[in-house]
């Protein structure tokens, strides 16, 4: 099963049903719910998705759609090496270096799903929009 990681945008796409890239997100989800691939991203991902989307749509309502997606994400939990890591390289965006760094600490993710491709320049992993991937597959 293809391993994949998702940006932050991803998921808010698909949770705020952004158009129009809501329907390559919402794609991407329900090929994790019938388990033809595995969706990975990181605990800083997680955590910036219930801020920026309880703004919103309020805190519930929030805690309700991410306990949904929840189940259908591998969860990449962010330690200290990678903030390290993080640090010490020149990556232009820190949050997307720690994106990066843990999307090195997980075997077999083979690219990184995302919007926004000029963030991850630095990325050994390949960068691929949500409609590229699905016309990937």
């Amino acid at each position: 099963m293809q391993k994949v990681f998702i940006d932050t945008n991803i998921l808010l796409d698909h949770l705020l049903e952004r158009t129009p890239f809501a329907d390559d997100a919402s794609e991407i989800m329900e090929l994790a719910e019938a388990n033809k691939i595995k969706v990975y991203t990181s605990t800083v991902s997680f955590v910036n998705t219930f801020y920026i989307i309880k703004k919103i749509i309020g805190h519930h309502k929030t805690l309700h759609h991410l306990k949904l997606i929840e189940r259908l994400i591998e969860l990449i939990e962010v330690n200290q090496k990678m903030v390290q890591q993080a640090l010490d390289k020149p990556y232009k965006d820190f949050e997307d270096g720690i994106q990066m760094e843990a999307v090195m600490h997980v075997k077999g993710i083979t690219c990184i799903v995302t919007r926004n491709s000029s963030d991850f320049k630095l990325s050994t992993v390949p960068i691929i929009t949500p409609k590229d991937f699905l016309a990937s597959l």
